[in-house]
């Protein structure tokens, strides 16, 4: 199965490659920059910091993350964190990844993971945009046409969901008597030709062909 991306603007091959450029900041001057921390680590793709590590004592509460991360680097209303999952380790600590959306659209290719001991915030670290929050979200081709665009470019003689018998084994496989390999659109926002920085990203419809 072939994941195909459909810009609303363009059609885009994505190669998820990307060299950046690290600044470390410590001791007194991580705490200037951010109250409470020891170790800050920054790329030149957003402001928002690939790496926070808090000072024992001063560590954030989980239950304020999302306002504090608004408010400590100037996020607009419209910019979102999706929890996707939680994972407790051997030591006890909870690990909480997020994925940032715009106006509720995931955005491929971020990831912030919130370490926590406590229900305290001893780090976090992944990478999220903050110039992002000006990019339309409003599609301006359906997901048929979409659709088509991707087919056209797949160029295939025939698809699972054309196979009476690929049907019927997705169906028997699942227990689902309407389970279909027939592909559906999931709208996100995607780097143009893989290159990651907030520039670059083009609303889009993703599919699994």
């Amino acid at each position: 199965m072939k994941k195909i991306y459909i810009s609303l603007l363009a059609l885009s091959a994505l190669f998820f490659t990307q060299i950046t450029a690290q600044t470390v900041i410590i001791g007194n001057d991580a705490e200037k920059q951010i109250s409470g921390a020891e170790i800050i680590r920054m790329s030149n793709l957003s402001s928002i910091p690939e790496f926070i590590q808090f000072r024992p004592g001063s560590e954030k509460d989980l239950g304020n993350f999302q306002t504090w991360l608004h408010t400590t680097f100037g996020l607009p209303f419209n910019v979102g964190l999706k929890q996707l999952s939680i994972e407790k380790d051997q030591l006890g600590m909870l690990h909480y990844r997020f994925q940032e959306t715009i106006n509720d659209v995931p955005v491929e290719g971020t990831m912030y993971i919130v370490h926590t001991k406590n229900n305290k915030i001893v780090s976090m670290n992944g990478s999220l945009f903050n110039q992002l929050n000006n990019i339309s979200t409003v599609q301006n081709i359906s997901e048929e046409e979409a659709l088509n665009s991707a087919l056209n470019y797949m160029n295939g003689d025939v698809y699972r969901w054309q196979s009476p018998e690929n049907e019927k084994q997705i169906k028997e496989m699942t227990g689902n008597p309407d389970a279909t390999w027939y592909p559906t659109a999931e709208l996100m926002l995607a780097p143009a030709k893989g290159v990651f920085n907030a520039s670059s990203y083009k609303l889009a419809y993703r599919f699994d062909i």
